[in-house]
């Protein structure tokens, strides 16, 4: 009886797309076989952050374009502190190929097991690029990826490099120079926790934009465990899209708001510890405002600023020494 399974294989060859081809020699027929996830990428995720374990949810998409903001995705997964990964074989014409992977937080990604892009940390809202030379066919990728906290996205694109038509040299001519470009804002660059601009003062109002990729952190230090009341005021625009975290000294999440649901926000956090403390505001990364400001502005119990203080004073005259005894 034919249970559909082989019986005395006799032969065995692979396409250039893959697939492979087993002459049934009992049977009388060729049985064929496709490659793995030839028109969708398999997704295994993790409750975990490491990949660990087996995964508890399994889907298959056509392209890698997700944005869960501060939400799951799906089939059980937690918000954070997951991590997924994600194969497919992709056909390629031969050529040059520029790859392109907009992420929060962490990222790995290969090509026929050459890692192309890594940064495995976090917290990171970022966009990598590489290029890479493929010859025709189908070409195994890979993308590892685990999110931490807060919003949470990923996108994966790439596109063919064409080879530039020559063109003619133009003759150089003489044009006045002109002013540079500004940055977005005057606390640039501040999109990292090392180029935070700071310390924010108690009580005072600061104004700066969210351009198109921007992710601003700053920092300001509290003499004592106590309240830290935040406001911040929002363009129309951002209004919905724009998430606000405040990390202690070693970027642990003390309190959020994901995203900012109001034009004017107002929030008190709890700091446990006197110490340094980082405030970081991050759009989604499909919008941006770089036309108008936004507000923010921290009140807390600022470390104190030294002063000093007469040790001893004689008639009009300060005399900072301590006395002696032949005094």
């Amino acid at each position: 009886a034919d249970t559909g399974q082989f019986d005395r294989p006799y032969d065995v060859a692979a396409a250039a797309n893959g697939t492979i081809y087993v002459t049934d020699f009992s049977h009388n027929r060729v049985q064929f076989f496709g490659t793995a996830n030839p028109v969708t990428w398999r997704g295994e995720y993790f409750t975990n952050r490491w990949l660990a374990g087996a995964p508890a949810f399994i889907q298959r998409t056509g392209t890698l374009d997700f944005d869960w903001l501060a939400g799951s995705p799906g089939g059980g997964i937690p918000a954070d502190n997951f991590s997924a990964r994600w194969q497919r074989y992709l056909w390629f014409d031969g050529g040059t190929y520029n790859f392109t992977v907009s992420v929060d937080d962490g990222i790995r990604f290969w090509i026929d097991d050459n890692l192309l892009v890594e940064s495995w940390q976090d917290p990171q809202v970022a966009n990598f690029s590489a290029t890479v030379h493929l010859t025709p066919g189908y070409h195994r990728a890979r993308v590892e990826y685990y999110e931490r906290y807060g919003a949470a996205h990923l996108t994966l694109a790439w596109f063919e490099i064409g080879t530039p038509t020559p063109t003619a040299t133009p003759t150089p001519t003489l044009t006045p120079t002109s002013t540079p470009t500004s940055v977005c804002d005057s606390y640039e660059p501040n999109d990292t926790p090392g180029d935070a601009w700071g310390p924010l003062r108690s009580g005072q109002e600061y104004y700066a934009k969210l351009c198109r990729g921007d992710d601003d952190f700053y920092f300001f230090n509290v003499s004592q465990a106590s309240p830290v009341s935040i406001l911040l005021r929002l363009p129309n625009a951002l209004v919905g899209h724009v998430a606000m975290i405040l990390y202690d000294n070693d970027l642990h999440d003390v309190c959020h708001a994901l995203p900012v649901n109001e034009r004017n926000h107002w929030q008190t956090c709890n700091v446990s510890r006197s110490g340094r403390y980082f405030l970081r505001l991050y759009p989604d990364i499909r919008y941006f405002d770089d036309q108008h400001t936004y507000m923010l502005q921290l009140t807390y119990v600022a470390a104190p600023t030294p002063t000093v203080t007469p040790i001893f004073t004689h008639g009009w005259q300060f005399v900072p020494y301590l006395l002696h005894d032949s005094w």
